[in-house]
């Protein structure tokens, strides 16, 4: 998790219809308390989240996918 200008991003795992693990990321909206965006973010579950200059949130995944994202914040 992390929050960024207004929003905090938190990383986390689910399941496809099916069954394989997928990545996805909530951005919430802290003055209104709300999820703006859900992304899928990775093939596998979201293990990190850093921000480059409160411009971008890099996102980095368990092994399975070995990739990173880059989000450009808005």
């Amino acid at each position: 998790m992390i929050k960024v200008k207004n929003q905090i991003w938190v990383g986390c795992h689910g399941r496809s219809p099916e069954g394989k693990t997928r990545g996805k990321i909530y951005v919430v909206n802290t003055d209104r308390h709300m999820v703006e965006k859900e992304l899928m973010a990775h093939d596998d579950s979201v293990q990190t989240l850093c921000s480059a200059e409160h411009r971008y949130v890099l996102s980095g995944a368990a092994r399975a996918d070995g990739k990173i994202g880059i989000w450009k914040v808005e």
